[in-house]
């Protein structure tokens, strides 16, 4: 994390809360980068908030089959044409 904070010209957290804000950040970025990068042939179709959104559900309903997993998304808000399951 000192590497990765050193590189991006950024600071340490230094608490829990400005850690869970600093690696939500590293993830929402990540998210982003990858979706932006689906136009170089990557597979990733998922917009970075619709990705969000599937793992805020899955935070709150830990793991899951599939198929209930599949059921879950479809019933949240948005997720429907936004998150493609794949098999």
């Amino acid at each position: 994390m000192t590497v990765d904070a050193h590189t991006r010209g950024g600071r340490l957290p230094r608490d829990m809360a400005g850690l869970s804000a600093y690696l939500l950040d590293r993830e929402r970025r990540h998210r982003t980068r990858l979706y932006e990068n689906r136009m170089e042939g990557l597979d990733y179709a998922t917009p970075p908030g619709a990705r969000g959104q599937v793992v805020f559900t899955a935070a709150l309903t830990g793991a899951t089959a599939y198929a209930d997993g599949t059921t879950l998304l479809s019933g949240a808000a948005g997720m429907s044409s936004a998150f493609r399951p794949t098999a």
